[in-house]
């Protein structure tokens, strides 16, 4: 085409968003238009009737002089991509040959090249995951299906790339009511309000296993999907939180259960049923011939080994783990030197000890069998069942105290019958023949208290009953009315309070009985505490009690005087503590002894 038909068509031309130029037959520019110029930043009046080749030797080394030589030959349209150094521009060229020149198209396509280049790594990252990726555009059809999804799922990117989203979710069996949360993820990326959504899937695997994912949607666009959804299969940790979650049960299971033969076997049943392990026993530790027998054994241990062996000290695989107290995971049984049976169908092993009661072992005949998570949840296992032998020990041990205690109150129960019919009937028949020896009557009485009390301590009376509301003052005058030899008190004011009626009496009458002393007067002021604390104080004068006496006279044993005798005041402390107050002696007080009792958080004064 001549300069002067292009210059007719130069309106049209220019208006061309493509570069354009044209030469003719001897390689001399004819005509360039306006984005031309500005994509070789040369002026149209700079190279019209100039050689190409010359205006922009580095294009010598390109591809435009081979492929522009081979169209002007052929007479046959070419078309290719070539990197321009000097611009540092990528073109897409169209070249178009007529008898007496060529006209040419450049198309600047370096951002398509990087961005080309971009997705061609993008696309790699995503082929190299492990985990699925899938892309999804506007319409819910799939853009993109990686390698990884492809093979987790058992299907031909190529039949669903293209398809609705509900193309593959059916294929792999997603529960309808499942894709409703989809929806909403995609909806709610789509419309800006999140950047992340998380859902989980059931589906069903390449061999027809039931399996599930976890899917997180991310807003996507590379103009062509909005919406790009990372795939990863939770199925092993699924079923590890269900497991971890169902041990609890068991462990309700162990603490409820009596002795060790249960507890062993719901350890053997759990870890068959529960963690898949059909090859297990539980041995325990025999401290009087120092073996570890066994207790219990699942239907595939008995099956595949024909029974447990017993293992003495030393023997053993089982007794060097049961030894460094750690649980212990054997890849391959037959690499030990340690095991038991050179010749056992076990090549796989997990023994696990039980503190030092015993050890649980679980086996497989094929080697590398287990992995760490397997070895976790055994010792999880293995540790509350440790935790609940223990406690059955300690239950065990408390029932056999509570049989003992039983058959010693039995007999105390005996012993105490005879010296009531027997012991209290020849005091009584020896006080009635010594009326007129006052000194040997009170001895007699003496015994016949230090009985009562003896009897009260052997039977444990100092414990209480339902409590009502007493009057201290109404109180202290019954246990002064049954003293034999009444003291002097002195109540400077009233309360009330809350206690066993009976043991309240009887605390002041253990007290009376301990402290008068009949041939000195002794006489007794009560009041009541003052400031924050709750109670009341005897002050004794001329009593039995040593002077300054301390909290060693309420101990058991403690002899008030050599001519008294009597547990009254340990009596008193025990029905003290039985309500949770507190009772000593305040050994600051020089005007007699201060018995303070104090703690009575129901105590009111009345006006």
């Amino acid at each position: 085409m001549s300069r002067e038909r292009f210059e007719d068509a130069r309106p049209l031309l220019d208006r061309i968003t493509d570069a354009f130029f044209a030469v003719d037959d001897r390689w001399r520019f004819t005509y360039l238009n306006d984005r031309a110029e500005e994509m070789l930043d040369r002026s149209r009046e700079d190279l019209l009737g100039r050689v190409i080749w010359d205006e922009f030797p580095e294009t010598v080394e390109t591809q435009f002089p081979d492929s522009f030589y081979q169209a002007m030959e052929r007479q046959e349209p070419v078309s290719f991509e070539v990197y321009h150094t000097p611009l540092e521009t990528w073109f897409e060229a169209n070249a178009f040959p007529s008898e007496d020149g060529l006209s040419v198209y450049l198309q600047d396509v370096t951002d398509e090249k990087r961005r080309r280049k971009d997705l061609a790594r993008y696309e790699s990252i995503v082929e190299a995951a492990h985990d699925g990726i899938i892309a999804i555009d506007a319409q819910n059809r799939i853009a993109f299906v990686n390698e990884a999804l492809e093979e987790a799922a058992g299907i031909d990117r190529a039949a669903v790339e293209g398809e609705h989203l509900e193309t593959l979710t059916e294929r792999i069996d997603v529960p309808p009511d499942r894709l409703g949360g989809v929806g909403h993820a995609l909806d709610a990326l789509r419309s800006g309000d999140e950047e992340l959504r998380q859902v989980e899937l059931p589906y069903t695997g390449p061999n027809g296993e039931q399996r599930r994912a976890e899917v997180r949607f991310v807003p996507f666009d590379d103009g062509t999907a909005s919406v790009a959804g990372i795939v990863r299969d939770i199925t092993d940790r699924h079923e590890y939180e269900r497991v971890v979650t169902s041990l609890h049960d068991v462990t309700r299971e162990l603490f409820a259960a009596r002795d060790r033969v249960e507890i062993c076997s719901i350890v053997v049943h759990a870890a068959s049923q529960l963690l898949e392990m059909p090859i297990s026993g539980v041995w325990m530790l025999d401290d009087e011939l120092g073996k570890l027998d066994p207790v219990a054994g699942s239907a595939g241990a008995y099956d595949e080994l024909g029974g447990l062996p017993q293992f003495n000290e030393g023997e053993g695989l089982v007794w060097k783990v049961f030894e460094q107290d750690e649980p212990t995971l054997y890849d391959d049984v037959h690499e030990e030197p340690d095991r038991y049976d050179p010749d056992t169908p076990i090549r796989s092993e997990i023994v696990v000890p039980l503190g030092s009661q015993g050890v649980m072992m679980t086996g497989a005949l094929e080697p590398n069998a287990f992995d760490e998570t397997d070895l976790d949840l055994l010792s999880t296992l293995g540790a509350n069942a440790e935790a609940a032998l223990e406690r059955a020990d300690r239950d065990r041990l408390l029932r056999e105290r509570k049989r003992v205690l039983e058959r010693q109150s039995e007999r105390l129960d005996a012993i105490s019958a005879v010296i009531r019919r027997h012991a209290k009937a020849r005091l009584r028949a020896a006080f009635a023949h010594l009326e007129n020896d006052s000194r040997a009557a009170v001895r007699v009485a003496q015994a016949d208290s230090l009985l009562d009390d003896v009897l009260e301590f052997a039977h444990g009376r100092a414990s209480v009953g339902p409590r009502s509301e007493v009057r201290l003052g109404t109180t202290v005058g019954e246990a002064v009315e049954e003293c034999g030899s009444p003291p002097e008190v002195d109540l400077e004011a009233d309360a009330t309070l809350r206690a066993d009626r009976e043991r309240f009496g009887r605390f002041f009458t253990a007290l009376f009985d301990a402290i008068v002393d009949a041939d000195r007067g002794t006489s007794v002021d009560v009041h009541l505490l003052e400031g924050r604390h709750r109670g009341f104080d005897l002050v004794a004068r001329r009593s039995r009690l040593p002077e300054n006496p301390t909290d060693e006279v309420f101990e058991v044993g403690y002899e008030v005087s050599e001519d008294s005798a009597g547990l009254g005041l340990a009596i008193a402390r025990e029905i003290a503590d039985a309500h949770g107050w507190s009772i000593g002696i305040d050994e600051s007080h020089d005007d007699g002894v201060r018995i303070v009792v104090d703690g009575i958080t129901t105590l009111e004064p009345i006006a």
